[in-house]
């Protein structure tokens, strides 16, 4: 059995698949372990551990703005060179903050963006490549309000 839990940080609404109570207590307490292994070469060094799972975005919400997603957007976390990262591989998009929450913040705010000036675009406007990233887009984003 799948056991799900929606957490809202800020501005985000996502969803945690696998976590139990047991889960999220070993979470902290992996935060707490890795938040001070950083790498000086540059590697990736994942918050949980190997087997972090990514967040799961069913919306983008950006100051009043609000994306639906028809499609689970999946992020990955991790700490590098003193800031945390935030990516989605398949739309290209990488954000940084200071803090988990600034970082979750900065990837709404850039995926907000990209959706505006790539996603609302007459087709005709954008190069070969920002066609395919808005056919891309259209196909996650539902609607916006």
């Amino acid at each position: 059995m799948v056991s799900t839990y929606n957490i809202k940080l800020q501005t985000m609404s996502c969803t945690m698949p696998n976590f139990s109570i047991d889960y999220i207590k070993d979470y902290q307490n992996k935060i707490f372990e890795n938040i001070f292994n950083f790498s000086p070469y540059n590697i990736h060094v994942p918050i949980v551990g190997d087997n972090q799972e990514p967040i799961i975005l069913n919306k983008v919400i950006y100051n009043h703005n609000v994306l639906n997603l028809k499609q689970e957007l999946y992020l990955n976390i991790f700490h590098e060179d003193n800031l945390f990262v935030v990516e989605n591989n398949s739309l290209n998009i990488r954000s940084y903050g200071k803090t988990m929450n600034e970082a979750l913040n900065s990837f709404q705010e850039d995926f907000l963006s990209l959706w505006e000036e790539i996603g609302l675009e007459k087709k005709e406007l954008l190069s070969p490549k920002a066609c395919e990233l808005k056919d891309k887009l259209s196909e996650i984003v539902f609607q916006s309000n």
